[in-house]
């Protein structure tokens, strides 16, 4: 597990400030192997973490106005290598001895990422004997998930006893994502008065959509085929409002004795795991018996298909939290 970590800083002249950083980290987890699941049927999981502050530039526009620009991105790609390399070996379970042979039960890779533009003004200005501190802001985030899972030869396991076949289940490569697009405005005052009291009063919008992105597909081996599973779109739109209120108040003249309160309203954002369970690129897992007379796993005893068993309510509602 490493890590490496970059920041430079600009003072582009008195009134303007520049900073860009980038951290990243580099990870590999290999599944340890065990007497029941030996070397072969494991995988070898490990990514990256490339995040970046692309520009976060500070610009004193007057004595009294501070504007603040800030790009930023989080990537971070992950695989699930089988431990030998071996991606077309079928994984098989003993009952018997609870043993696993052959290759691992699956194999793939994801991505999570997440792109961040904020901008914000801030104004110092007296307003009828009392000092404002006015910040008003805007946020834009996409954020995405997405990942495949491919079957060496279509089988996620082959189920034995003491040798002899008994039932296996079979998959097709999945392919699952989803995706959100936030915009977000505020507007925050802290006012002090009376030399002993602030007050902090705030409110916030914002507007969410979660959807089902396009994603490639990908073949038994785990390689793009060119083709495009088309996403559901559009699956819910969040609406959403957040106070908040505080109040500080030195109750004694020497300052050792104050009072502390607030309320706020908190928003749980959308969470892209919500959209990826319902994917059309999700397939269906069929378990089938082994056939004795036919030497085919040829006896249906059960398909579950995430699409049909699954489904989103497009009346959500923002998970929320109020705090005093």
């Amino acid at each position: 597990y490493d890590k490496a970590f970059g920041k430079v800083t600009w003072q582009i002249n008195q009134r303007m400030k520049w900073m860009s950083s980038f951290h990243d980290e580099f990870w590999t987890t290999p599944q340890r192997p065990t007497l029941a699941q030996p070397f072969p049927t494991t995988v070898i999981p490990s990514g990256t973490r490339p995040t970046s502050t692309f520009g976060q530039l500070t610009d004193t526009l007057t004595n009294n106005t501070l504007l603040d620009v800030r790009v930023s991105r989080f990537i971070a790609p992950s695989t699930n290598e089988p431990a030998t390399g071996n991606r077309t070996t079928a994984n098989h379970v003993d009952m018997a001895t609870g043993i696993q042979s052959g290759g691992p039960q699956g194999f793939g890779a994801g991505k999570l990422e997440r792109t961040t533009m904020a901008a914000s003004v801030t104004e110092y200005w007296p307003l009828l004997g009392a000092d404002h501190e006015v910040k008003v802001g805007a946020q834009v985030e996409k954020g995405q998930n997405s990942g495949w899972t491919a079957f060496p030869g279509g089988v996620v396991s082959y189920t034995d006893n003491a040798g002899q076949p008994v039932q296996a289940a079979f998959r097709q490569p999945a392919t699952s994502g989803g995706e959100f697009i936030t915009t977000g405005l505020y507007v925050m005052d802290n006012v002090r008065f009376a030399d002993r009291f602030t007050a902090s009063l705030g409110l916030r919008f914002d507007h969410a959509r979660a959807i089902s992105p396009d994603l490639p597909t990908h073949d038994a081996q785990g390689n793009e085929t060119g083709a495009t599973i088309r996403g559901l779109g559009s699956l819910y739109t969040w609406n959403v409002l957040s106070p908040r209120l505080g109040l500080t108040a030195r109750l004694t003249s020497d300052g050792k004795t104050m009072l502390r309160t607030n309320y706020g309203r908190f928003h749980q954002g959308i969470l892209t795991g919500e959209p990826s369970a319902v994917h059309p690129g999700l397939t269906p897992t069929t378990t089938a018996g082994f056939d004795q007379a036919t030497g085919q796993y040829s006896r249906v005893i059960s398909i579950v298909d995430p699409t049909v068993n699954l489904k989103l309510d497009p009346h959500t509602k923002s998970p929320q939290t109020d705090q005093f």
